[in-house]
Formats: structure tokens, sequence, C-alpha cells
């Protein structure tokens, strides 16, 4: 389940309508069959696991690629909204996209 699970995130982790629905599909189970399984693996709702992977995604791009700007990064790994990925990697790896790039964090 878990790798049904992993698969299908990373498969759509660029489009940013994936969600729960689309997830449950993918892992033939309903969404709150799949929130409760989810919750008990990873203790995260399928929202803060597909969120979490996307700014994974996004702090790896910021790392290898100095080209693309923080907006860039955003909706590449399927953020809609440049100021709602930078809050949310705030939160998630404490500093905020620009400052991470630069001192080359690791997360």
């Amino acid at each position: 389940m878990r790798d049904r699970i992993e698969e299908a995130i990373a498969e759509r982790l660029t489009d940013p309508d994936f969600g729960v629905s689309e997830l449950a599909t993918a892992t033939a189970l309903s969404a709150s069959q799949l929130r409760r399984r989810m919750k008990a693996m990873y203790d995260r709702t399928p929202v803060q696991l597909i969120r979490h992977r996307r700014l994974e995604a996004g702090a790896r791009l910021l790392q290898e690629r100095a080209d693309v700007t923080i907006g860039e990064v955003a909706y590449a790994v399927g953020f809609n909204s440049q100021s709602y990925f930078s809050r949310s990697f705030r939160e998630a790896f404490g500093v905020p996209p620009s400052q991470y790039r630069g001192e080359g964090a690791a997360a």
C-alpha cells in the first residue's frame, strides 16, 4: 500500500489539481479509507503528505538549479501560488526558499 501511495504521488506531483480524490482513485480506496490508512502509516493526512512531497521536490530543485526562480520551482512542483509555496516551505524547513538556496541547507 505504501508503495502504491508513493508511486501515485510521484507520478502526479507536478499536477496542481492532484489531490485526495485522485490519490484515492489511484490507490483504489475511498477518500476516508485512504485518510485512515495514511494517518496510521505516515501519521499524516493525504493532503499533508502530498504537500510534504512537493516541498521536498522543491527543496531539491532549489539546490540543484540555481537558474530557476522560486516561482518557477513552486509551479514545477505543483503549487498554484508562489506565496503559498514560500509560506509552506518556511513552515516545513524553518527558512524561506531564498535563504535555503543561499545557505545550501540540507533537509
